[in-house]
């Protein structure tokens, strides 16, 4: 990336995925939707 912006952002992306659990936990999300039609809501 040789636009400063866009590797801020990119950068400040991976940083809030890691916090959310990773892409482990996003698939395990897309699978729960797919499997029940249902949404996933954060868990407090």
């Amino acid at each position: 990336m040789t636009n400063p912006a866009c590797k801020a952002s990119a950068m400040h992306f991976k940083a809030l995925n890691h916090r959310a659990g990773g892409v482990v936990k996003a698939a395990d999300i897309v699978e729960t939707v797919v499997a029940t039609g249902q949404p996933v809501l954060a868990k407090k």
